[in-house]
């Protein structure tokens, strides 16, 4: 049996993107499985319609860089230093700061949209499809 974690990494590292949410500072995401993308749509009059909440922002965050305690604590509270990567501070952090969620949200709603984009584009181009899918509608962005 050969070792996988290679290629696990490899199709890992294949949905992660940076997202600048303030000057020197950025996020990591991990794109959802595209069985898992259902989350994101709601129905609403009758149509499906895309949204990222704070949930999913949450959810697919893995990384951060240019954090510092003072960041997330405010200055002369926090200390200077760079804050390593908890799953649990981004939470709370991001969910009390609406320009980061902004951005958050921004950044993986294009992240999404892009991939959903190339696969409706990938099956218009196949042979065996007849018609490809309507691309989602994208909503306001929500908490």
């Amino acid at each position: 049996m050969s070792d996988s974690q290679p290629l696990i990494r490899q199709l890992l590292a294949q949905r992660e993107c940076w997202v600048d949410v303030a000057p020197g500072k950025a996020i990591k995401f991990r794109r959802p499985l595209e069985g898992e993308m259902d989350a994101f749509f709601d129905t609403v009059g009758g149509r499906r319609v895309f949204r990222v909440r704070l949930a999913e922002v949450r959810r697919c965050a893995v990384d951060w860089r240019g954090f510092t305690e003072a960041d997330v604590l405010g200055a002369g509270i926090g200390n200077d230093d760079p804050l390593p990567w908890d799953a649990e501070v981004f939470a709370l952090a991001v969910g009390d700061n609406l320009d980061w969620l902004q951005a958050c949200m921004e950044g993986l709603s294009d992240q999404i949209v892009r991939r959903l984009e190339a696969r409706t584009d990938a099956r218009g181009n196949s042979s065996a499809t007849s018609a490809p899918p309507p691309a989602p509608t994208v909503g306001t962005l929500s908490i």
